[in-house]
C-alpha cells in the first residue's frame, strides 16, 4: 500500500489511544476488534459485520443475523466513516487469528476482495482462515459471505 503514496510524513499511524477527535474525520485503517482498538469500538454500531459483545466479542452479521464464534473468522470492511460520510474506513479485523485472516485477504486475495465492491464503493467481506501447511499459522483464506 506504501507504494501508492506519493508524500508520505512520519510517522504515518498512530495507535488508537493517540487519535484525536480531528483525526476520526478523515480515510481511516484500522486493525483488530472493538475489544483491542477504541476506534473499532466506536463505530462498531454502524458495521455491518460487527464484534458482538454480549458474545465474547465474535464476529456477528447484521446480514444473516449469524455470530461466529471461529477464531480464525476475520472481516474486509470498507465502510462510509461515519464522523465525516465523504470518507471511508478500512477494517481489517478478527478475533484472535482473524485479524490474520483479514490481513492475508488484503495482501494475497486483492482481486477477490475488490470484486465485493458494491455500487457505492463499499465492501463487506467475511472471511475465515485456515492453516494449509499444517504449522498452527492461518495462511489461507476463504471468503464466506
Amino acid at each position: 500500500m506504501g507504494g501508492l503514496i506519493k508524500d508520505i510524513k512520519f510517522p504515518n499511524y498512530k495507535l488508537d489511544t493517540e487519535v484525536k477527535e480531528s483525526d476520526l474525520k478523515n480515510n481511516l485503517i484500522l486493525i483488530g476488534s472493538s475489544k483491542t482498538n477504541t476506534i473499532i469500538d466506536k463505530i462498531n454500531e454502524h458495521m455491518p459485520l460487527y464484534f458482538d459483545e454480549n458474545k465474547d466479542f465474535c464476529v456477528a452479521s447484521r446480514t444473516i443475523g449469524k455470530t461466529y464464534d471461529d477464531p480464525r473468522i476475520g472481516i474486509f470492511l470498507k465502510i462510509n466513516n461515519p464522523f465525516e460520510p465523504s470518507k471511508k474506513i478500512l477494517v481489517l479485523g478478527g478475533k484472535n487469528r482473524g485479524t490474520r485472516s483479514a490481513l492475508l485477504a488484503c495482501t494475497n486475495h486483492v482481486e477477490d476482495i475488490l470484486s465485493k465492491t458494491d455500487k457505492d464503493g463499499n465492501i463487506v467481506c467475511l472471511l475465515k482462515g485456515f492453516d494449509k501447511d499444517g504449522d498452527g499459522v492461518v495462511d489461507d483464506i476463504k471468503i464466506l459471505e
